[in-house]
């Protein structure tokens, strides 16, 4: 089916869900609905994931529904606003996420030390800074494999540039010999740095499968399906829709791992 990306009006999902259940939300989102424009040609409602570009399809049988709640709260949404910001909420979009004990294991295989300069940190938030490794501006993301503890001096220095980048100049200023050496020492913390990134999309994915398993034994004469996809975004399937959850979802909400949360938005989905 061709997709429509340049939508005329939009519909804020959670006000839509807002209007069937008492939904209590983490975080809101920005979920809009398209256009009508094309309905004939298409046969389908789309709804927009702004943030990320997804699209969640509903069959044509749901779009009389679907056309009197937009009537209804059409004049409440944020569609303007978020439209205008949506390229630029596009530059930084990321996924993933890490918590406290993932900081604490970081720190502990870099023993203590600046991930780039090797020179002592205390663990203590005002002494050392959270760099993102590829920076969020460049499509990094939040799992613990992209995080390094490093001075705040030395973050403020590295900014936006790339590891190799920020290696390149502290090795024009302390010479080839240290940076043979402080490659060696990175090399070792990056391969430690992965078993906590596995451990950390492990842990996820057992909270996330035992929320499908709740809903297939809920739903069970309906296809419901609730993954994490591709290691970075969630995707929530019922019957023939399909919604992708936009980049970011995971470290902006512990909405994920909520099942009342999740079942919400089937349980309205399967009222239509």
């Amino acid at each position: 089916m061709e997709k429509y990306i340049s939508p005329e009006k939009f519909i804020d999902l959670f006000s839509f869900l807002d209007q069937e259940v008492s939904l209590s939300c983490f975080e809101k989102e920005d979920f809009f609905l398209l256009s009508e424009k094309k309905k004939k040609d298409v046969g389908e409602k789309i709804l927009l994931v702004a943030e990320d570009g997804d699209q969640i399809y509903y069959s044509a049988s749901s779009s009389e529904e679907i056309d009197e709640i937009y009537a209804i709260i059409k004049k409440n949404s944020r569609w303007s606003k978020a439209n205008a910001k949506r390229k630029e909420r596009e530059k930084t979009k990321s996924t993933g996420i890490y918590t406290n004990q993932d900081i604490k294991d970081i720190y502990r295989i870099q023993n203590g030390y600046c991930y780039y300069t090797g020179e002592r940190i205390s663990f203590n938030p005002r002494t050392f800074s959270i760099d993102h490794i590829i920076p969020v501006s460049a499509g990094g993301s939040f799992w613990p494999l992209n995080i390094a503890l490093c001075l705040k001096s030395a973050n403020s220095v590295k900014k936006d540039r790339s590891k190799l980048k920020y290696l390149n100049q502290l090795e024009r200023e302390k010479g080839k010999d240290w940076r043979i050496e402080r490659s060696i020492v990175i090399k070792e913390i990056d391969k430690k740095r992965k078993v906590i990134n596995e451990n950390r999309i492990k842990e996820i994915s057992d909270e996330i499968s035992e929320i499908n398993q709740k809903l297939c034994e809920l739903y069970n004469k309906n296809e419901v399906k609730y993954h994490l996809l591709n290691r970075n975004d969630v995707q929530l399937l019922v019957d023939d829709i399909e919604i992708n959850f936009p980049a970011g979802f995971l470290r902006k909400s512990a909405a994920y791992n909520n099942y009342q949360y999740i079942n919400n938005i089937v349980k309205v989905i399967l009222s239509k």
